[in-house]
This record gives C-alpha cells, structure tokens and sequence, in this order.
C-alpha cells in the first residue's frame, strides 16, 4: 500500500475493484443491463475488462452478484451451459476479461487442459507441493532398477515408494528426461 501511495482500505479497493475511490459494488440490475448491452460486444481480438468489483482472495475473478462474471456473460452469449460442460473457458488467459468472443463453455477436463497447455499451470519443482528437483529426478531415472532399490530411493529423497514407480513408469515428471 505504501508503494501506491494509498492507505490500506484504498490500496484494498484498487485491487479489488480496479478504483482506489470505488466504495461498492453495482447492484444486480446494472450489472445485467451491462452484460446485456456488452453480450454481442463486435470486437474479438481486444480483451472487454469487467468494469465491475471482483472476488476476493488470490482469484480475482469477475463478480455478477452471486455468480461469476464470466458465467454470467458466457450464458448471455451464448446460451445455457451445455449438459456435461458447466466451467467456461478463456482464450485470452485474462482473468478480468469478458469478451463473449474469449468465453467458451468447457469440461473441467477441458478447462484443465488448457491451462496445462498455455504454461499457467505450476509443473515440477515450481509446484508448492513438489518434494523433489529436477536433479533428483534425474538421478532417480537413471537409478539402476532392482529388489530393494526402489524404497532406497524412496528413503533417500523423502517420498513414498509408489512416487518412485510413477517417476520410472513415466506417469509423473514427464518433461524430465
């Protein structure tokens, strides 16, 4: 907050609501009248900002009362969500972005697949959750396999046997080589 120049409840409103000066959200009836007006929105290379407050917390998504904004615009657009496709997908990767062009409905798989492919994901040792290195990896890969070798590793690195079997199946790690 210091670095803006703002104080802490100002600071809050710049990021959650775009507008150090904002103090509420819209309510519900022009938040539709926008979607509305912005649901065959021509342009579909520029990404539409969401002009209006956004949840809280690290995901910073779009608000549209008690749903997200995104869904909100998607179902506009482009109809009710499909049986068996209830998430809607980003084309853009920009998480303030309701461009009707950008929006999709999607399987979570889908959904899920995109963000793999497009690098948002966090992989390997970048993961919060990762116990091992890419050098750890690599020395299990070309660890000589045998009786009793795998839970020596296993011991050795600080993961389970099972974590071992998927590094030299090639089920986890993929991109190691």
């Amino acid at each position: 907050a210091r670095q803006k120049m703002l104080c802490v409840k100002h600071y809050w409103r710049l990021k959650t609501y775009g507008d150090p000066l904002k103090t509420k959200q819209a309510g519900d009836g022009e938040i539709a009248a926008w979607i509305d007006a912005h649901s065959t929105w021509p342009d579909a290379v520029a990404c539409l900002p969401w002009p209006f407050g956004v949840s809280g917390g690290k995901s910073k998504y779009p608000v549209a009362g008690k749903r997200k904004g995104h869904a909100a615009m998607c179902e506009a657009a482009h109809g009710p969500a499909p049986a068996g496709r209830p998430q809607v997908a980003h084309s853009c990767d920009n998480r303030i972005c309701v461009n009707p062009h950008h929006l999709r409905w999607a399987t979570h798989q889908e959904n899920m697949d995109d963000m793999v492919e497009r690098l948002r994901a966090k992989q390997g040792e970048d993961h919060a959750k990762a116990k091992l290195t890419v050098a750890a990896v690599q020395a299990i890969k070309s660890a000589p396999r045998g009786y009793g070798k795998t839970k020596e590793l296993a011991e050795h690195f600080g993961v389970r046997v099972g974590t071992i079997n998927a590094i030299w199946r090639g089920q986890t790690w993929k991109s190691v080589a």
